[in-house]
C-alpha cells in the first residue's frame, strides 16, 4: 500500500476479532496486558537473541468471553487466567529502556489469509502434496493480495530424472524447467486435489522448483524436522517475487478501476496515480 500511495500516511494496525486492537505501528497498547510463551517445536524460546520470541498471549479491556457452542475452543483459546492465545510468533524488540516493539514473525498455527478472505492450512495442503512422486518436500506459501497459493518444490530428483529421460525432454533447470516437465508436474497436484476434493483457492498456481533440501542445518528446518516457515518465506523471497509483481498489477488494475485514473511508476518504482486536470 505504501508503494501505491507514496503521499499518503500509512499506519499499521494489528489486532484481532477476539480481543480487539493490540499494537499500532507495532507499538503495543498501553492498556494491553500480555506475556510470552515458548515455542519449542519450532525454535522459538524466550531466551532467543538478540530478542526473545514466543507465542503471544493476550488480555484487553475488550475481550470476547468464549466461542458460542463451542466450549473446546474457548477452552483451548483461554488459558486459566484468562488470557487470549492468538496462534502469533512474536519478536519483542525492546531498545534503550522505551516501550518494546511486537513483530509477528510466524503463525504457532499455521494459518493465513488469501485475496477473497479464504484462510488456508499451508500443513493440511503440504500433506496432501507430498503425495506426488514428483515431490519429496514441499513448501506452500500465501499472501494476502493473492487469489491462490504458490508451492515450493524440491523434486524427487530419481523420479524426475527418470521422467525426463522417458519423455526426451532437456536436462532439468530448476530456473528453466522444460514446459512440458512443469506441466506434468503442475498436471500431478491438479489431479491430486481434484481426488482430495480441495477448492480452487488451495490448488498451487505457480510452483517454484529447487533440488537443495530443507534441513535443520541450512535453517529451513527446525530442530523438530518441521518447516522454518519465517526463513523459507525470506530465503525464497527473490524467487517469490515474480508473484509479488502480478500481486502489484492487480492492486494497480483495482486502484484504476476505483479511481478512474491511470497509475504509472516513478523513478523509484513506486506506483503513483497519474494527476487528472479539468477538461471543461
Amino acid at each position: 500500500m505504501k508503494r501505491c500511495f507514496t503521499h499518503c500516511m500509512v499506519i499499521e494496525s494489528y489486532g484481532i476479532s477476539e480481543c480487539g486492537s493490540i499494537t499500532y505501528d507495532n507499538d503495543i497498547g498501553i492498556a494491553l496486558q500480555y506475556r510470552l510463551e515458548f515455542v519449542p517445536d519450532m525454535g522459538y524460546i524466550l531466551d532467543d537473541k538478540p530478542f526473545p520470541r514466543g507465542e503471544l498471549l493476550v488480555k484487553t479491556p475488550h475481550m470476547f468471553s468464549g466461542y458460542i457452542n463451542n466450549p473446546e475452543e474457548t477452552y483451548a483459546a483461554l488459558t486459566e487466567d484468562g488470557f487470549f492465545r492468538t496462534g502469533d510468533v512474536v519478536e519483542l524488540r525492546t531498545r534503550h529502556n522505551v516501550l518494546p516493539n511486537l513483530h509477528v514473525v510466524d503463525r504457532k498455527k499455521n494459518f493465513f489469509k488469501l485475496a477473497q478472505g479464504q484462510f488456508v492450512s499451508p500443513e493440511f495442503l503440504e500433506g496432501i502434496y507430498i503425495q506426488s512422486p514428483f515431490v519429496h518436500q514441499i513448501y506452500i506459501h500465501g499472501d494476502l493480495l493473492a487469489d491462490s497459493v504458490t508451492a515450493v518444490i524440491v523434486l524427487n530428483q530419481a523420479y524426475a530424472q527418470t521422467f525426463s529421460l522417458n519423455h526426451n525432454l532437456t536436462p532439468l533447470d530448476m530456473n528453466n524447467p522444460d514446459p512440458l516437465f512443469y506441466g506434468a508436474l503442475l498436471q500431478d497436484l491438479r489431479s491430486i486435489a481434484e481426488k482430495e476434493s480441495l477448492r480452487k483457492h488451495e490448488i498451487p498456481s505457480r510452483i517454484i522448483i529447487d533440488f537443495q533440501p530443507f534441513t535443520s542445518e541450512n535453517g529451513l528446518l527446525t530442530s523438530s524436522m518441521k518447516p522454518c516457515r519465517h526463513k523459507l518465506a525470506a530465503h525464497y523471497a527473490d524467487r517469490l517475487k515474480t508473484t509479488l509483481n502480478t500481486i502489484e498489477q492487480q492492486l494497480k488494475t483495482i486502484i484504476e478501476t476505483a479511481t478512474g485514473q491511470s497509475m504509472s511508476a516513478d523513478k523509484e518504482d513506486n506506483l503513483v496515480l497519474a494527476n487528472g486536470s479539468d477538461s471543461g
